[in-house]
């Protein structure tokens, strides 16, 4: 077998902390071109570029590279970078405008991934400055290049310190344009542009520090300040989202910018702040993430928009400190092409894994840190069932767990010891919960809030139809029968409760089990419904079939197995794992004398000790 993916799950008690965030950071050690980030842009081939106070970088998803812009050691300060539909880069710096053309011509897939499209090349050709082309206007102050943008019919716009200006090629080189927009003249700083966005109808929205702008395409142009609802004229960064809803940063509030009926332009329908859940009301960048996720850079943390109901009631969850993210100021976000999300800040850049592991501890809603089984229930909702001075069972809303703790009779007091699937949900909606002084069942509850506070419909321990009381393991198979393994120092038990009747079957040794030195501790059902059975301390496995069952000996029988893993795959094999003698394999667990192949570090394991087994999605 030349490839084996195994995934192997720990699910460690007394995790108390509450959400942690999957972060990676990167700095100048790692070769970015300065520790101010400023702009995040991922271009057509799948690279990040990273807009440094001190340079240019590039991230191909391995290793940071920076561009030499111009000669000498001391390189302008980079504001934004962007790709045109020729393949032309413009990067914005307060030392003008430049053209760059970082790719080449190729036959060959090269590092994009593209046959015979473009490639980039590396080394010292790389870091050379013969591949940037310096352009600046005449007007003053506007050699200080803030951003630019192409808008849907290929025209080029570039904001600077200076003002609004329209490119044109002419010859080889380009010319610039001054476009009023009627941009105030008392100070110098009015007539600075910070952001531009062309919208999808053809128009132009402008942040300015005098105002937001909106240039129609017939070249109309309006104004919007504070008497229009801005909090401040200030505008530092524009998004559009999907739903075509437009949102403005500035430093006194996220801002939403609404077209109402019977309104000839778009009004502020209101400005959110610290009172609406956000960490900070100096906001600084927006990005509309791959998943449709509005994610909210500002002076001092990051946070995510939570759709409400109706339009105004969005909601906002913070992340800073407390999930992993530091008191960071985030200056710029961006997005690759796994769906991470990059973050700007003043030491650098952070990577943040939506898709990573998330820690969860009782201050997410966990009934306890001690997790007993992690299952379903009738409707693929999450709940998860957990043991501390009581058994608390959770349900998981996307956000946090939602606890409910059932009634159980007054003299219980101890919880048991089982392991794997514990408490569950049958396919009637019934709730099991085991204890170490009986199983209880509860009726009708169909979702898991209707718990809290009921008391059991039925209890059942060794008087009425179980071998023994402590109640180590449950599983319901395909017909719904409901598979009981109980324990005692005096032996153990298997019980099948049928749907059908409600009756208890009881299997004792003389069914062929090794019960007496053996708890059932794993099930698992192969394609033709035989149930497979792995025993602890070394008891082997039992296969269900026809009313009868037979014991294979020599597999899981080392006497050091705590609890064979058992899986059945797309191919309807059986998987072993039993424990420390690596993996076997059963290619036809439904004849009567199936084959069985054993896997170790030879077939290349990386390790004998297989603890458990599952499939991915490939």
């Amino acid at each position: 077998m030349s490839r084996l993916s195994l995934c192997l799950l720990l699910i460690v008690p007394g995790l108390l902390q509450a959400e942690q965030l999957p972060i990676k950071t990167y700095s100048a050690a790692d070769g970015l071109a300065g520790n101010q980030v400023n702009k995040i842009f991922r271009d057509s081939h799948g690279f990040l570029w990273f807009c440094a106070n001190e340079g240019l970088s590039r991230f191909d998803g391995y290793k940071f590279v920076e561009y030499r812009i111009v000669p000498g050691p001391f390189q302008p300060e980079v504001r934004d970078i962007q790709e045109t539909r020729s393949g032309v880069y413009l990067v914005s710096t307060r030392a003008g405008l430049f053209e760059f053309k970082p790719f080449v011509r190729t036959d060959t897939k090269e590092s994009t991934g593209h046959e015979g499209t473009f490639s980039a090349t590396d080394g010292a050709e790389l870091n050379t400055v013969s591949r940037f082309t310096a352009h600046q206007p005449n007007e003053p102050g506007a050699s200080s290049v803030r951003t630019s943008a192409e808008d849907a019919s290929g025209r080029i716009w570039v904001g600077t310190a200076g003002g609004l200006f329209q490119l044109e090629e002419k010859g080889g080189k380009w010319i610039f344009h001054l476009v009023d927009i009627g941009l105030p003249k008392e100070t110098e700083d009015e007539s600075i542009v910070r952001t531009l966005m062309p919208n999808r109808h053809g128009g132009l929205w402008i942040g300015a520090e005098s105002g937001l702008f909106f240039r129609h395409p017939d070249g109309r142009t309006e104004r919007f300040t504070t008497r229009d609802g801005l909090p401040v004229n200030q505008v530092r960064a524009i998004q559009e989202d999907r739903e075509g809803q437009l949102w403005i940063a500035t430093r006194l509030g996220l801002c939403q910018i609404v077209s109402e009926p019977g309104r000839a332009r778009p009004t502020v329908s209101r400005v959110y702040t610290e009172a609406d859940g956000l960490p900070s009301r100096n906001i600084t960048s927006l990005w509309q993430s791959s998943d449709g996720i509005l994610w909210i850079g500002m002076i001092g943390g990051l946070a995510e928009m939570v759709r409400g109901a109706g339009p105004g009631r969005q909601r906002f969850r913070a992340y800073a400190a407390d999930q992993g993210l530091g008191n960071i100021n985030i200056w710029a976000l961006g997005e690759d092409q796994n769906g991470n999300l990059w973050m700007g800040h003043e030491g650098g850049v952070m990577k943040l894994a939506p898709r990573g592991f998330v820690s969860y501890g009782m201050a997410d809603g966990l009934g306890s840190s001690s997790i007993a089984s992690i299952f379903e229930d009738q409707v693929g909702e999450l709940c998860v069932s957990s043991l501390f001075t009581d058994i608390v069972l959770s349900r998981f809303d996307g956000r946090h767990f939602l606890a409910a703790k059932p009634r159980l009779p007054e003299h219980f007091d101890y919880y048991g010891w089982g392991w794997h699937q514990l408490s569950m949900q049958d396919r009637t909606g019934d709730w099991w919960i085991p204890t170490g002084q009986g199983l209880c069942r509860y009726s009708g509850a169909p979702t898991l809030e209707g718990l809290a506070g009921k008391p059991p419909s039925a209890i059942y321990i060794s008087k009425n139809g179980l071998p023994f009381d402590d109640i180590f393991r449950l599983y319901e198979d395909s017909r719904g029968d409901i598979w009981i393994a109980t324990y005692s120092e005096k032996g153990n038990g298997l019980t099948r409760r049928e749907r059908a009747t409600g009756i208890f079957h009881n299997f004792t040794d003389a069914d062929g089990l090794p019960l007496k030195t053996s708890v059932p501790s794993s099930f698992c059902e192969d394609r033709a419904g035989n149930l497979w059975i792995g025993f602890d301390s070394g008891g082997g496995l039992a296969r269900y079939r026809d009313g009868r069952f037979r014991l294979f000996p020599q597999l899981a029988s080392e006497p050091q197995v705590d609890s064979p893993s058992l899986y059945v795959d797309r191919e309807g094999r059986l998987w072993i794992a039993p424990g420390f003698l690596g993996l076997d394999r059963m290619d036809d667990p439904t004849s009567d004398n199936p084959h069985v192949i054993s896997l170790t570090t030879s077939e290349g394991l990386s390790s004998n000790r297989v603890l458990s087994i599952t499939e991915d999605l490939w």
